[in-house]
């Protein structure tokens, strides 16, 4: 299930035009809106599907820019998240910061750990990304 919900987190993004995904530079204000909205096509799109665990693909599709602290796209904090958008929250920010982008270069994994460490408790559930270490070591 967690699998399913990871791979599928970030379907809405098909929905929005590539030149704003594609852009080598920092988004506009407006662009950035629409970037932001991916969350909420994702969502409607696979509860539109409803393929197995659908609910929790969908949920996982909708709050994975969701942190701890409420500082996610729409406030959501710790109490409101479940283990499955806490995981792929972590996974996502890993994989963003660690690949090489159009509008951005790589960051090793080593920087890439100790910015998660530094914010675990607070943007991210710190058992998580204690698992994470360990699948890195």
């Amino acid at each position: 299930m967690i699998g399913d919900a990871a791979f599928y987190h970030d379907v809405g993004k098909i929905f929005l035009p590539s030149h704003i995904l594609l852009k080598p530079g920092p988004l506009t204000e407006n662009e950035y809106q629409w970037v932001r909205e991916h969350v909420k096509y994702g969502h409607d799109f696979i509860r539109s599907l409803k393929p197995l665990h659908f609910e929790l693909i969908a949920d996982v599709a909708l709050l994975h820019h969701e942190r701890l602290d409420g500082s996610g796209y729409f406030g959501k904090t710790g109490k409101d998240l479940s283990p499955v958008v806490c995981v792929t929250a972590i996974a996502d920010v890993f994989d963003a910061m660690t690949s090489q982008r159009s509008y951005k270069d790589a960051v090793s994994v080593p920087k890439t750990l100790k910015y998660l460490q530094r914010n675990a408790g607070f943007l991210f559930e710190e058992k998580y990304v204690q698992a994470l270490f360990a699948c890195c070591e």
